[in-house]
């Protein structure tokens, strides 16, 4: 019991220190300066080199879209800016990795997420940092630093795309293909040639101020967002909500079994079948397949999440308390579903289940997850941290159920669609069975 409560206090004595633009920019460059020295290490397995060059794609993507960000708020009518961060944010999803490129690439997703959520999808200015901001050197400043990462990535990016190739003519395995190699050398291209000239058209920007307010930009409160249809309040609400969960899955924001009960019920909610009124069978014999495919992926992923939220209602409970603008963004999201924000959502749940997984397992680490735990020989069950078996299981369970969400919406449904990407596994490889899905068979 004495152990039990200190656990309790060491959970409390927990310090989360509210992330700015700046820190996550910060973590991203420590990222990026690991990542750039990759192509000089020593031959690497094909494999591995692969899954580098896929994070490395992942990371030129994202930072498409953080520019084009930052050229609106740059008031900016640089062409070749523009130009630039059109063709990097349209370049092909591919499947996910791991890695040092792929976790800069997370953690430049996170920080525009954060500035995002200051911005409405009809790109308006919702917030009075962000009219402060909007315009000024501060924005001008962060778009140069990012242009010279930008332009430092693609020189190691080609370094790493050469070294990999001379290493596929040494094997027979070759997981990297001609059409990697040509898109990627084609974006290293567009970088040189684009970032030179965007470069060009910033020169006579004013340095920005002493106390540069974009780096302590923080996100954006529910409670602060001004007034807009309900749609797009949903869309900040989820902006918000990837927020909260990539971080809590870093171990930098207080997460709960609440909250992740919270997430587990929005997944139900969102893979209803019973929720949707456009399933109807059609006549044609390959359709009717696709509808039933379709039908197995959802009645799987609905179920996956409604027993995570079952099994942490009745048998995990958690000693810690996670932000009250996350609760206001899962209360935001769970109104009615129109087929748009439901698509929204559900592109997002992979990710989200990833994330919650991790979570599970920074909880678990500072013994914040408790389950009743039945010692040998004793003859009752008292509530005990997690232990190791334990807790890896409810987080494959959560990384299972964002998978089978992810197969759901990428079968190419009007109602499942979004600009977010989405990875799709095979069953066979995610290892969905309804027996191991089920969150009980986790208790020891």
């Amino acid at each position: 019991m004495a152990s039990h409560t200190q656990n309790l206090e060491d959970s409390r004595a927990i310090s989360f220190a509210p992330a700015t633009y700046g820190t996550l920019m910060a973590q991203v460059r420590l990222e990026l300066d690991q990542a750039l020295t990759i192509s000089d290490q020593r031959p690497i397995d094909v494999h591995r080199a692969h899954a580098e060059i896929l994070g490395y794609e992942r990371f030129l993507r994202i930072s498409g879209h953080h520019l084009s960000l930052l050229a609106f708020l740059a008031q900016t009518d640089s062409r070749a800016w523009r130009t630039l961060s059109e063709r990097l944010a349209h370049l092909p999803t591919w499947e996910s990795s791991e890695g040092r490129w792929s976790r800069a690439a997370s953690l430049l997703g996170t920080a525009h997420d954060l500035v995002s959520t200051h911005v409405g999808p009809d790109r308006g200015l919702r917030t009075p940092e962000i009219e402060d901001l909007a315009g000024g050197p501060e924005v001008i400043s962060t778009a140069r630093e990012m242009l010279d990462r930008l332009e430092a990535a693609a020189q190691a990016g080609e370094h790493m795309l050469d070294r990999a190739a001379r290493r596929q003519r040494q094997t027979e395995a070759h997981p990297t293909t001609t059409r990697h190699y040509s898109v990627l050398r084609s974006a290293s291209r567009a970088i040189a040639v684009y970032g030179r000239a965007a470069h060009w058209d910033l020169r006579e920007a004013k340095p920005p101020s002493p106390v540069d307010g974009f780096q302590s930009l923080a996100a954006a409160p529910l409670s602060r967002i001004s007034r807009a249809p309900r749609f797009e309040d949903c869309l900040q609400a989820l902006r918000l909500l990837r927020h909260f969960v990539r971080r809590q899955g870093h171990g930098e924001v207080p997460a709960s079994a609440i909250s992740l009960r919270d997430l587990a019920l929005l997944g139900a909610l969102v893979t209803d079948p019973s929720q949707l009124g456009d399933l109807e069978e059609s006549a044609n014999p390959v359709l009717r397949l696709e509808h039933a495919h379709f039908r197995d992926q959802l009645d799987f992923a609905h179920q996956s999440w409604q027993q995570l939220a079952d099994h942490l209602l009745t048998q995990t409970q958690g000693l810690s308390k996670a932000p009250r603008e996350y609760a206001l963004a899962i209360e935001q999201l769970q109104g009615p579903l129109d087929p748009a924000l439901r698509g929204a959502i559900a592109r997002a749940l992979p990710e989200l289940g990833r994330r919650a997984g991790d979570t599970v397992r920074q909880l678990a680490l500072h013994n914040a997850l408790v389950s009743r735990q039945r010692e040998p020989g004793a003859l009752q069950a008292h509530w005990r941290p997690l232990n190791l078996e334990h807790r890896e299981a409810l987080a494959d369970l959560f990384a299972e159920a964002g998978a089978a969400s992810a197969a759901m919406a990428a079968l190419g449904r009007p109602s499942v669609t979004s600009h977010e990407p989405v990875e799709t596994f095979p069953a066979a490889a995610r290892g969905l069975h309804r027996s191991h899905a089920h969150p009980h068979s986790v208790q020891r």
